[in-house]
Formats: structure tokens, C-alpha cells, sequence
């Protein structure tokens, strides 16, 4: 994997407090994405194949993709003839990840009530850990235990069980499914989990989610910090990019409203809005 000297060089300041970032995500696509190595792009893919597993799950659940989700790789069309395709007993498009086309077959023989979303984005998770970058790999670990405990907090605050919203099969998760411990044992096992149970006491729900937000952000920042001119920061500055973008979509009773949707969500009876589905 190269140096992208220029490319870093060129890019505009970026931190959390932006009103307005400078670049979209899709300028940040159209701009670097053909400077970089195929491997390298691969990486810088993820975050879009994610937005990809969001708009699958809405559509296997609800028959349709919103117009409002974000954009990913695939379009519309690819996810609708894939879905097709799976039906038809017809072999994987070209274009359709092997993780993904599995999913899909997996889902479509079964009774459909299960959770599209959460069994997508274990796949997903399990797919992009195994990347063989370790920037991305630790980025993506570390996502999926932020929402798992996320998840497994507000479930216990409401009396719900969660067993069947955490997402993945290692250590942490067997631990969020099965212990009565008030820190689920994670306390000295997670850097972060002293910190999301202070933020957890918040109230306004749009500032908490906003310092969740900030968490990721500052652990692109911190573990970029020495990867400067490589793909992994150009990772990380798409991946803040996209942070800065969702908040300067959303006002604050926008937010407020978006976010009270995610006890009905674990309780079964609504969704979360898609602006929202992104991380």
C-alpha cells in the first residue's frame, strides 16, 4: 500500500464541530477513489458496502429501498436483481458480494420474521474485520462492541431482552448475551465503556448520540494519528466525513425525534429513520 502524499495534502481540514464540511462524501468518492491502488479502494469501499447492507435489509424487510438512505456501491437496481436472482435459484451476480448473496439466500428460506438488519450487518462485520488491514479491522471491532453495549444498555434500561440484537458471535458478544453483571465483566475489558455509561446518562437523546458520535470520531483520529499520507487515514477522513454530514442534516428536534425511535425499535414496533441507520 502507497503513500498519498498529495492527495492528504489536498484535503480540507475536518473536525466535529464543522457546520458545513467543504467536501461530500460523493466528491470525496469521485476525487480519490481513482488515485488509489485497487487494494487500497477496496478498504475505502467498506463504509459504502455497509450503506449497501443497510438498503438490503430494508429491502428484504419492507419490500422497498427509501430514496433517503444513503448511497452506497450497488444501486437499487443491482440489490433488486439480486434479490431476483436468489428466488430464481440463479447463480451470484459478479457484483454481489459472496457474504451478501449468502445472506440473502439464507433469508429468503426462511420465515422472514427474523432481523434483516442485525443478521446483515453481523455478515457484514465478520467481512470487514477480516480485511487485512488492521486500522480497519480494529475500526470495525471496535464499532460493533460500541453498538453491542449501546444495544445492551438501553435494552436493560427498558427491560428488554437483547440476547437477539447483538450483533456477532466472539467474546464480548457471548458476554452481553449471557452475564447479569451490571458492566457485563466489561469494564476492564473495554477502553470505552466508562465513558458510553456516563454518556448513557444523558438526557437529551440527540447530545448523547452526538458524544457516541464523537467517541468514533476522536478513535479514527487517535489511530490515524501516525498513518499520516496512507489509506488509512484516507479512511478515516471518509469515515469522519460522514459523521460531519449526518449531523449538518439533522436540527436538534429532528434529532430528538429521529432518536426516541430506537427504544420501538428494540421493542420491535418501529424503525429507526434511515438518516439515522448509518453507523
Amino acid at each position: 500500500m502507497g503513500k498519498y502524499y498529495y492527495l492528504v495534502a489536498g484535503l480540507a481540514n475536518l473536525d466535529g464541530d464543522d457546520v458545513r464540511p467543504q467536501l461530500s462524501l460523493e466528491d470525496f468518492r469521485q476525487e480519490i477513489f481513482p488515485q488509489v491502488s485497487a487494494a487500497d479502494r477496496r478498504l475505502l469501499e467498506l463504509p459504502l458496502l455497509e450503506c449497501d447492507c443497510r438498503r438490503l435489509a430494508s429491502l428484504l424487510s419492507t419490500g422497498q429501498i427509501p430514496d433517503s438512505m444513503p448511497a452506497g456501491i450497488l444501486s437499487s437496481a443491482q440489490l433488486e436483481e439480486a434479490v431476483e436472482l436468489a428466488k430464481a435459484g440463479e447463480n451470484r451476480p459478479d457484483d454481489i458480494p459472496q457474504f451478501m448473496w449468502d445472506f440473502i439466500d439464507g433469508f429468503l428460506q426462511t420465515d422472514r420474521n427474523a432481523q434483516a438488519l442485525d443478521g446483515l450487518l453481523s455478515a457484514f462485520y465478520g467481512y470487514a474485520i477480516s480485511s487485512g488491514n488492521r486500522y480497519v479491522s480494529d475500526w470495525y471491532r471496535y464499532n460493533q462492541d460500541l453498538n453491542n453495549v449501546q444495544t445492551a444498555i438501553t435494552a436493560r434500561k427498558y427491560g428488554l431482552d437483547a440476547r437477539n440484537l447483538i450483533v456477532g458471535d466472539g467474546e464480548t458478544e457471548q458476554q452481553l448475551r449471557d452475564s447479569g453483571a451490571r458492566d457485563w465483566g466489561l469494564s476492564g475489558q473495554l477502553d470505552f465503556f466508562d465513558e458510553l455509561q456516563r454518556i448513557q446518562d444523558e438526557q437529551d437523546l440527540a447530545k448523547r448520540e452526538h458524544m457516541i458520535d464523537m467517541m468514533r470520531w476522536k478513535w479514527l483520529e487517535d489511530n490515524s494519528f501516525f498513518s499520516f499520507f496512507t489509506v488509512e487515514y484516507l479512511f478515516s477522513y471518509m469515515e469522519r466525513l460522514a459523521i460531519a454530514w449526518r449531523w449538518n442534516s439533522l436540527d436538534h428536534d429532528a434529532g430528538e425525534k429521529l432518536l426516541r425511535g430506537l427504544v420501538g425499535e428494540l421493542k420491535g414496533q418501529v424503525s429507526v429513520p434511515d438518516e439515522f441507520r448509518n453507523n
